[in-house]
């Protein structure tokens, strides 16, 4: 929905509880992470396709050399209100003006009224900057300043300048220009904080293609349900656009690092701009991004149609927040990321797993500022309007609709229903009009026009006559004074989009509506009492038996107020927007595909009840005023909080610093807590499983950690007890945990003697498990099942790699979308498989309980190397909490699995909370892997050999580099291998 220029009051900056109440759950989220040692800026950066602002430039003429300039005398004052520079620091920059051969001219730009009303609103508690691109440099004249149209653009016949012929001077002046400009919504609303603007320069060319090629004509139709056939004449070249969407993006992140401080909350808004979140990450890692996709998001089957698809999901998969409008959108995002690119869910299907950085995803639909709209419909401009149409109208229902003449905003379906209506209810024959106003698009289509245009000729000739047309249809950009109006007289509001994000014109119209229903109100109620005061007058001075007539004339005058109060006209909206939900209590929902339905819905409609119209618009009105665009920007502020310091937020590590890990291993006299993987960490991964078998400088390394009595040593790994019992089981003093912790053999125990600490489980979910994995397993050549005592695992390294890859994501789909929600376990993505196991353990669960057991322990030594192992890294951050608690104490509370054994007790033991003696510097979490790798370690090494290596060297035997492990892909032979891994 357009926003407009005109000015109005500004609306009281008192605050609903609801918004209270989030501005106290931020302002505690900063005080607990201020306490912890985060630091936070006090800056929120949003970065939007365009500024709020449009930009027009003027060169001033030079003189002939040698001819004397005249100075010019003082301006004229302006007219009118319009005419005003809306540049707070005109004055004061007025001589540095004159000596420039340049000149620009700032004003307000019309568009995403919501959106900015939002980022406007934070300013009462934040700094705010806004990173946008400059938009179109209009040209400008003292004589005729730009004429533009909505979101900026020139109108038609309007000049404008190439940002190419800028030069860096006249950018620069712009760039100073905005740092002194003061929007005048801010301005009126007194917020505490001003808002900084900073211009992101692209040359046309880029522009063009990325706005006009790849965001309209490939992201926005596959994002609204449209395949690109089906509203552009050409295929486009996507690859082209594609690298000037790419291109564009990464100007946007250039300049964002440009401006960005340590601390500072990062918003990026809408599709634009989908590949800024992996672009800044790759320039500061580190930092609190999250995304917001203001459109709606397709389902993966229309999705997976995009050429570029992986990348736009890894570009939003850079974010560490990603926020829709609806709950289907964010699952439709989440089944994409699943399916199409074979990531693993996370947080219950709230989140997605990209190599142990856990990307969490909701949803938060956009509200409107109610309190503004609230007044703009109290405007003296409107109430004549009303009038006008009242009378224009007289005798007949009117229906409003207004939208962009855009294929996904049903417009020629609405005119179909309308249709429809006049054929199946003819009393609505010459009793009814719709009001149709389609506002000119950017993507302007001529068939799509040329087909409402005969829609509406056909139904005005077969329905209309001399002194009735039952379609009025206006295309063209509206004043708000009129929209207001038509919003005002209506009867009915039509909205049927197919597909869409966020729809303000619904929520307009509610406060429309409650306006006029309070104003009919309060009119009437003044014009009974100036009425029963006259009439109370000549009572008293009439004689008895003239106080009858008196009595009947004061009871029409009642009557005649009564029936002139207007109930508040329903709403009849799509199913398929954004906001549906939303409004779903109070709003006759509708499928526009479905004729007949919406024209017997309108018939409900015009024939409802004034009780009913005003139980459905207490309902509506209470979600509009409540689900504002400020609520919805404190949300969006109150997350990101809430993701920061998460320990699910994966970074890139550094080379493991021996010499340090010596040193507090040496200086630990009290205990010391070893814990590894096993494939991939202390032998490399091989084609063949049995084939993993420890070298001898593996096996000297576990042999003299473990004959040390302070050090415990454990090996967590995804093996079944019986391979760890035949490779490793002679190594008495290690303990070992089997099946991702299900099984536990404690130091000293004998070969076969297992713990299974999922003996009180139920484990009825596995015959399900391994049914689907059946169901796959005959349809891909070369899988098999493997299924363990308390994990079933599908493999399929034989198989395919294609079809395997895809069969494989189609099953993780099935598995997280009907069984995880129903059953208490948890779906891992290996290498090559999938193995679905109890979710209350894992190894993190196992280091944990450990921990608890070994509250004494002063040194921790922890190493893997796949997804399996972030649980393991996840569960060590608590010794790592901040740096402001080096220091002090920690205190552990008993995990679930410390109370977990073998023989199942109706009293279970009490379990109190210990206190963790180790310094956060003496934990060691260490990923094997590229030092690109994203983990929640501290620390990295490249390859076992290097694990085993940094072992031998505590124990003194670092020069025996002849039994170290082989490199990773060489078997034991020298020979290469293909790696998978359990």
């Amino acid at each position: 929905m357009d926003s407009y220029l005109t000015a109005s009051p500004a609306p009281s900056t008192s605050s609903a509880p609801a918004l209270n109440t989030l501005r106290e759950a931020i302002a505690k989220l900063e005080t607990d992470h201020k306490s912890k040692g985060t630091h936070l800026s006090g800056r929120i950066i949003h970065l939007c396709h365009y500024l709020p602002i449009v930009s027009s430039f003027q060169r001033t003429p030079t003189p002939p050399s040698g001819q004397n300039t005249i100075p010019s005398p003082p301006k004229t004052p302006p007219q009118r209100p319009a005419d005003v520079s809306s540049v707070t620091p005109t004055e004061d920059s007025s001589k540095t003006t004159e000596k420039r051969p340049f000149q620009w001219h700032l004003t307000p730009r019309r568009g995403h009224t919501a959106m900015h009303s939002g980022i406007r609103s934070l300013s009462q508690t934040h700094k705010q900057v806004i990173v946008a691109y400059t938009g179109e440099i209009h040209a400008h004249s003292r004589v005729a300043p730009p004429s533009v149209v909505a979101g900026g653009a020139a109108a038609p016949g309007s000049e404008t300048i190439s940002i190419d012929t800028l030069s860096e001077e006249e950018k620069k002046g712009l760039e100073s220009e905005m740092l002194g400009y003061v929007d005048p919504e801010s301005e009126k609303s007194g917020y505490e904080h001003d808002i900084t603007y900073v211009p992101v320069w692209l040359d046309d060319k880029t522009a063009r293609g990325h706005y006009d090629g790849y965001c309209k004509t490939t992201l926005w139709p596959l994002f609204h349900y449209l395949l690109w056939q089906d509203v552009t004449h050409e295929i486009s070249s996507h690859e082209a656009e594609f690298n000037a969407y790419m291109k564009a993006n990464q100007a946007y992140a250039e300049k964002l690092f440009e401006v960005y401080q340590p601390g500072d909350l990062i918003w990026v808004q809408d599709y634009h701009l989908l590949l800024v979140p992996k672009q800044f990450r790759a320039l500061a890692p580190e930092a609190f991004v999250g995304l917001f996709v203001h459109t709606p998001f397709p389902s993966s089957e229309v999705f997976r149609c995009l050429p570029r698809r992986k990348e736009i999901l890894d570009g939003m998969l850079g974010a560490n927040l990603v926020c829709f409008q609806t709950f289907s959108y964010a699952r439709h995002f989440a089944s994409s990321c699943i399916r199409v690119c074979g990531y693993e869910s996370a947080l219950g299907g709230a989140g997605v797993d990209i190599s142990g950085q856990i990307v969490e995803i909701i949803h938060c639909p956009v509200g409107i500022d109610a309190k503004r709209v609230e007044i703009d419909t109290r405007r003296p401009g409107i109430k004549p309007k009303v009038d006008a149409l009242r009378t224009l109208y007289q005798g007949k229902k009117i229906i409003v609709g207004r939208d962009k003449l855009d294929a996904v905003k049903g417009i020629v379906q609405k005119l179909k229903a309308f249709e429809k209506l006049l054929l199946d209810f003819p009393q609505w024959r010459g009793n009814v009009v719709l009001i149709q106003v389609t506002s000119p698009s950017l993507t302007d289509s001529p068939k799509l026009e040329r087909q409402v245009s005969e829609l509406v000729a056909h139904i005005n000739g077969e329905y209309g006559s001399l002194d009735f047309i039952p379609v009025h249809h206006y295309h063209q950009h509206i004043k708000k004074d009129e929209f207001y109006a038509l919003l005002s007289v209506a009867d009915l509001a039509l909205i049927t989009p197919l597909r869409d994000g966020m729809n303000t014109t619904s929520m307009e119209f509610v406060i429309c509506q409650e306006e006029v229903s309070k104003g009919a109100n309060v009119s009437g109620t003044k014009e009974l009492a100036v009425n029963l005061s006259a009439i109370a007058g000549v009572v008293s001075s009439q004689p008895t038996d003239q106080v009858a007539e008196t009595v009947v004339a004061a009871a029409d005058a009642a009557t005649a107020v009564v029936n002139a109060r207007r109930a508040p006209s329903p709403l009849v909206m799509s199913e398929f927007m954004g906001i549906s939900n939303t409004m779903s209590k109070g709003a006759l929902q509708i499928n526009p595909w479905n004729l007949g339905d919406v024209a017997a819905c309108i018939n409900q409609a015009l024939t409802m009840s004034n009780a009913e119209k005003y139980q459905r618009q207490e309902l509506l009105y209470n979600t509009v005023t409540t689900h504002t665009s400020h609520s919805w920007a404190a949300v969006l502020v109150r997350s990101l909080l809430e993701k920061i310091g998460s320990e699910n937020t994966a970074h890139q590590t550094p080379v493991l610093d021996r010499t340090l890990m010596n040193d507090r291993y040496k200086n630990a006299t009290k205990k010391r807590l070893f814990m590894f993987d096993y494939d991939g960490t202390l032998t490399p991964i091989v084609k063949v499983p049995s084939a993993a078998v420890p070298s001898q400088g593996t096996l000297t390394a576990l042999e003299k950690l473990s004959a040390d009595p302070l050090n415990v040593v454990y090996i967590i790994s995804g093996r079944d007890g019986g391979f760890l019992d035949q490779h490793l089981g002679h190594l008495k003093n290690v303990g070992f945990s089997a099946e991702h912790g299900c099984f536990m053999r404690e130091p000293g125990q004998g070969k076969g003697v297992w713990t299974n600490l999922t003996k009180t489980f139920d484990m009825s979910w596995m015959a399900e498990v391994k049914e689907i994995f059946e169901y796959y397993t005959e349809r891909t050549t070369g899988s098999f099942i493997e299924v363990k005592k308390a994990s079933v695992t599908w493999h399929y390294r034989a198989s395919d790699p294609d079809w395997g890859s895809f069969q494989c994501k189609q099953c993780l789909d099935l598995l997280e979308t009907n069984l995880v929600p129903k059953r208490p376990i948890e779906v891992l993505v290996g290498k090559k498989n999938l193995e679905v196991r109890p979710i209350a353990i894992n190894k993190g669960e196992i280091v944990k309980r450990l921990l608890y057991l070994n509250p004494d322990a002063e040194f921790v030594f922890c190493a893997g190397d796949d997804k399996t192992d972030e649980d393991m890294f996840r569960a060590l951050r608590l010794l790592r909490p901040s740096a402001s608690v080096v220091d002090k104490t920690i205190i552990m509370q008993p995990p679930i699995s410390a109370s977990l054994s073998i023989t199942p007790s109706s009293t279970p033991p009490k379990l109190e909370p210990v206190k963790l003696t180790i310094s956060p510097d003496a934990v060691f979490s260490t990923a094997v892997g590229l030092p690109t790798k994203k983990t929640l370690a501290v620390w990295h090494e490249t390859s076992p050999r290097d694990i085993v290596q940094a072992m031998l060297e505590l124990v003194g035997e670092g020069e025996a580099t002849s039994t170290l492990p082989p490199k990773d892909g060489e078997g034991p032979d020298g020979t290469n291998t293909d790696a998978a891994k359990l």
